[in-house]
């Protein structure tokens, strides 16, 4: 995983969110999860065809998260551009669930 690769997307992507921690968390067959800060975790679709259900992703869970009684992940970072591969960079506020 080339973590400075995901920082450089971060970075020109959000330059107003200061940087000064990266942490690969894993990836799985679509995404990889970078946390930032100890405090953010963004997710980077693998392959384009993922885009989609990120999308579905971003408008589902606002809805969710209105309705049912437990936390709901809010995105705090959504940025889009076509140019830019992946399209669609996504990163929610870390947190943590209590035992």
């Amino acid at each position: 995983m080339d973590i400075q690769y995901y920082r450089r997307l971060i970075e020109s992507a959000y330059p107003e969110f200061r940087l000064d921690t990266l942490e690969p968390i894993g990836q799985g067959w679509d995404f990889v999860a970078i946390e930032a800060n100890g405090s953010h975790i963004f997710r980077f679709p693998k392959r384009e065809d993922i885009v989609p259900q990120q999308e579905r992703e971003l408008n589902f869970l606002p809805e969710l998260a209105n309705v049912l009684p437990v936390e709901v992940p809010r995105f705090d970072f959504v940025s889009r551009d076509s140019s830019r591969e992946p399209s669609l960079l996504s990163g929610i506020r870390r947190f943590r669930v209590s035992p």
